[in-house]
């Protein structure tokens, strides 16, 4: 009796510290999680983010041909935590079991704070790519105190896997 109870309290034991572990693990590594989704967020000094998230989906067809859609944003926020901007590429693509092409890219930029604006932006399509580089300016009472460009890029391999 005293063997079972004793390898009780040893299991419960083991259990607690994994789930203890994995969740310190966690907190303490967001990054690591983000990436496990498909999420990535990036952490500036001066406490804002910019987190980029992917989606897909299949519209016709299987793995060795088809169509996809895929989207990829950009959504930066400021130190409130509240969004600034968020840019979209949304492609089409062909695959055969070959080869892939991307068939239309456009890229919808979102601003949410008016000292934001969007410089430029310009999509291009080539061949299994879509891409859309586009340049973001703060300005606070007409003074520009702040750029950023950016490029996001979608691919699609032979046989419709998104990257």
């Amino acid at each position: 009796m005293k063997k079972n109870s004793f390898c009780l309290l040893l299991t419960i034991v083991f259990v607690l510290c994994g789930v203890l572990s994995v969740d310190s693990f966690a907190s303490d590594h967001p990054l690591f999680a983000a990436e496990q989704t498909g999420c990535f967020t990036y952490y500036y000094e001066d406490g804002s983010t910019l987190t980029i998230s992917t989606a897909e989906s299949l519209l016709r067809g299987n793995a060795s041909y088809g169509t996809k859609h895929g989207t990829r944003t950009y959504t930066k926020t400021n130190s409130n935590n509240i969004t600034v901007w968020s840019a979209t590429l949304d492609a089409y693509f062909e695959y055969t079991g070959t080869s892939a092409l991307c068939t239309s890219a456009s890229c919808p930029i979102s601003i949410y704070d008016s000292s934001y604006s969007v410089s430029s932006k310009t999509v291009t399509r080539n061949g299994n790519q879509a891409s859309c580089t586009f340049t973001i300016v703060q300005k606070i009472l007409g003074i520009t105190v702040g750029s950023e460009t950016h490029t996001i890029t979608l691919s699609c391999d032979p046989f419709g896997n998104l990257y």
